[in-house]
């Protein structure tokens, strides 16, 4: 309708946080809002490729038992199995 050109006096707002653009600037985002903007984003994709992820891990079946691969990571992080006791080939010996 304008062409390249905004009508005379036109007032461009931010699409991130709302306030006044330059008048000779023609962008949606002020340069900050813009990267907030993306992060916001990229952090939204990143989880939902997660969640994706984990729905198809649930799904995975061990081939030999058929026990599910997927591991609940919300209970924290497991502990290390206590080491086991000396048997006579592991190399070390008894003091």
């Amino acid at each position: 309708m304008y062409g390249f050109r905004a009508p005379q006096g036109a007032q461009y707002y931010c699409r991130g946080c709302g306030e006044k653009l330059p008048p000779d600037c023609h962008a949606q985002f002020h340069p900050t809002c813009l990267k907030a903007d993306k992060r916001r984003r990229t952090q939204e994709r990143r989880q939902l490729e997660q969640e994706r992820f984990l729905a198809w891990l649930a799904r995975q079946k061990c081939p030999a038992c058929g026990a599910a691969m997927h591991q609940d990571l919300k209970h924290g992080r497991r502990e290390a199995s206590p080491a086991a006791p000396e048997s006579p080939g592991s190399g070390r010996r008894a003091a």
